[in-house]
């Protein structure tokens, strides 16, 4: 079966979800291709700064600590899987090429607040590198959400 957003739903009459939970060798690939795409945008974003906006600034060293870096990558990072969890129901650009989605435990596709809590969720340190019992990650446990596969895993 193929998940799409008119899917009545998703679990079936156990209750029980109808897709598998998605691979490690899934997540790990997701956690790769979304840090790629992160990484391209801090880029585009730190070009625009150095060629228009730091000239512009009284005093441009004060946003040359790492603080300030660590801060804006975070919020990049943050609102990168906000946005797009929020806007598709739960999939990435590393999840559509894997073909896995997240979801509510319950099955249904996540909101904007499952997506808030998501994201706050991984800026713990490592907590999208560590899985717990399962496959389980902390951040899935923590917001009662699971990524599962949905479709032909491309990484196979």
């Amino acid at each position: 079966m193929k998940y799409t957003d008119e899917s009545p739903h998703l679990l079936d009459e156990r209750d029980e979800l109808m897709f598998p939970h998605a691979r490690i060798a899934s997540r790990a690939t997701n956690f790769l291709i979304d840090g790629f795409f992160c990484f391209l945008i801090a880029w585009g974003i730190n070009a625009l700064y150095v060629r228009w906006l730091r000239p512009q600034l009284p005093d441009p060293s004060l946003f040359d600590h790492s603080l300030w870096m660590y801060v804006f990558l975070a919020t990049l990072y943050s609102a990168y899987y906000l946005f797009l969890e929020s806007a598709t129901g739960g999939r990435t650009i590393g999840k559509y090429f894997t073909g896995t989605c997240a979801l509510r435990h319950n099955g249904s596709p996540l909101g904007f607040k499952d997506a808030v809590r998501r994201s706050i969720a991984r800026l713990f340190p490592l907590t999208p590198l560590l899985p717990l019992v399962n496959g389980i990650f902390l951040h899935d446990r923590a917001t009662s959400t699971c990524v599962v596969a949905l479709e032909k895993d491309l990484t196979k």
